[in-house]
């Protein structure tokens, strides 16, 4: 037989390559070493791993996306329940304000108008003032033929020559509705109750720093005290005076300066002055307390605004009671006393 040829591969022709690939073994390609270093981040080995991760990578952005929208979800959620809370508790607030305030004003014009039927009203002072707010309504200085008699004042004597109220000016359109003594009565108790929301307010500066419910229990044992305070009971079962008009005058004049709006403060003092002519006094003592307070808190507009009213107001008694008075045909010197 002999030696027989060495074994050629059989290299297919143009025609069978279409038929037979598959028996024709592929080289299998040499390994190629790895780089040292670094190397392509696009070599097909590596893109698969890549290729995983970023489907890894993207899942978990989009998971903490997920989480940071229910995040802002829930803030959102707690912001609008927080911002329900707190308008239900400024609606109780709001209603626990109007039902001390009608309170207030329901005892003291109870006990007035008890007053009146059991007939404990006088002259002194229900009388005086029922005179002096109808001449008032009709256009005229207040005049009360009552004080005259007693005081054995001349005719047509001005009630402004005995004491400097002409705030109670500011009563004589009720008089236009109802010419009845009984309305300085209604009237005193809605002066009287007007300060109910002004004391809670008071309370509230006083408490800012403590925690909302300690503030608002505050305001509302502050609010009930005084709504149903000894002062305003005795002042209410005694007929009308003109610290009906002192009463709210003081504490709104209070209440502006603890709120730094010191111009108000100055305008509620302006009308203290003209609830009787010792008010003056008041509005200087408060001048000075206001002056201070001011300077320890570095407020210059609250500190000019006191030391304004501390000179102010006693000037103003000064002169009503030396001056206006006597102008008027009060006697000379007698309300130093």
């Amino acid at each position: 037989m002999g030696n027989a040829p060495p074994h050629l591969p059989i290299r297919p022709s143009d025609e069978d390559a279409g038929l037979a690939p598959s028996l024709i073994p592929s080289p299998s390609p040499s390994p190629s070493p790895s780089p040292v270093g670094g190397g392509d981040p696009t070599a097909a080995p590596d893109g698969p791993r890549e290729a995983g991760e970023g489907a890894r990578t993207g899942g978990q952005g989009g998971a903490r996306g997920g989480d940071q929208d229910g995040t802002r979800d829930r803030g959102r959620a707690e912001g609008r329940d927080g911002g329900r809370d707190e308008g239900r508790d400024k609606a109780r607030d709001r209603r626990r304000g109007v039902a001390l305030t009608a309170l207030c004003f329901l005892v003291c014009a109870g006990l007035g108008l008890q007053s009146w039927t059991a007939l404990r009203a006088t002259g002194f002072d229900l009388g005086i003032f029922d005179q002096a707010v109808r001449a008032y309504a009709h256009g005229e200085l207040p005049r009360s033929p009552i004080k005259n008699v007693h005081h054995e004042f001349p005719p047509g004597f001005s009630l402004l020559g005995d004491h400097f109220t002409p705030a109670l000016a500011l009563l004589a359109p009720l008089y236009l509705l109802w010419d009845d003594p009984r309305t300085l009565i209604l009237a005193q108790a809605a002066l009287f109750a007007a300060g109910v929301p002004v004391v809670r307010r008071i309370a509230r500066h006083a408490f800012q720093d403590a925690p909302p419910l300690v503030g608002r229990r505050a305001a509302d044992l502050g609010g009930l005290v005084y709504a149903l305070g000894w002062p305003l009971l005795g002042s209410s079962y005694n007929g009308f005076h003109e610290v009906a008009f002192a009463v709210p005058f003081t504490l709104l004049m209070l209440e502006r300066g603890l709120a730094h709006r010191y111009g108000a403060a100055a305008f509620w003092a302006a009308l203290l002055c003209t609830a009787k002519e010792d008010m003056g006094l008041v509005v200087g003592v408060y001048g000075l307390v206001l002056a201070v307070r001011a300077h320890r808190a570095g407020h210059r507009a609250g500190r000019a605004t006191g030391l304004a009213l501390a000179l102010a107001g006693p000037l103003v008694s000064a002169l009503v009671i030396s001056w206006f008075l006597p102008a008027m045909g009060g006697p000379e010197g007698y309300y130093w006393s």
